[in-house]
């Protein structure tokens, strides 16, 4: 069996004790999986992945590992794939709530700003402005998952007209 693919053209999904994902490692007899090349008229040539032990008794028809290498890498290339979309995920929402926090912070310092007495009277309806302006700015971003880039260039503008003042 070590020389030959007992499954002929078909998928080895079948062949193994439960789906495996991907590359195998050790087959579930406990055995480590190794690397062999079809010698069959219907795969010549194509890999496959198949337990050590199954290999050297050169079982046929058994629950033993057996996976062709382009399905496994195909696997695997598939689960990099959404481990990736997680990952962007996570870095958009981590995004999203960092330009939140620092909305919020602002929008604070504005607040302080508006009730103090430093402020002047007719930068009032002004600063007011402002603070919607950026709230509905702020909303449309972050329901349309546009990213939110631009919240964060008009605050740190804002903020250098606040610490020109």
């Amino acid at each position: 069996m070590s020389n030959e693919s007992g499954n002929s053209s078909g998928t080895s999904a079948g062949r193994a004790r439960g789906r495996i994902v991907g590359v195998p490692k050790r087959c579930w007899c406990g055995e480590l999986v190794v690397s062999l090349m079809s010698k069959s008229t219907a795969n010549p040539y194509r890999r496959y992945y198949r337990c050590a032990f199954a290999a050297e008794k050169r079982l046929s028809n058994d629950n033993h590992t057996y996976k062709w290498v382009d399905e496994a890498l195909v696997d695997e290339a598939e689960a990099l794939k959404i481990q990736l979309g997680r990952l962007e995920q996570t870095i958009v929402h981590e995004r999203a709530e960092e330009e939140r926090k620092k909305f919020a912070e602002f929008e604070m310092k504005l607040e302080i700003m508006l009730h103090s007495r430093f402020i002047n009277p007719s930068h009032y309806f002004f600063l007011n402005f402002i603070v919607i302006a950026l709230s509905s700015i702020f909303t449309i971003e972050s329901t349309s998952g546009a990213s939110t880039s631009g919240l964060s260039t008009g605050i740190q503008e804002l903020q250098l007209r606040d610490s020109r003042l």
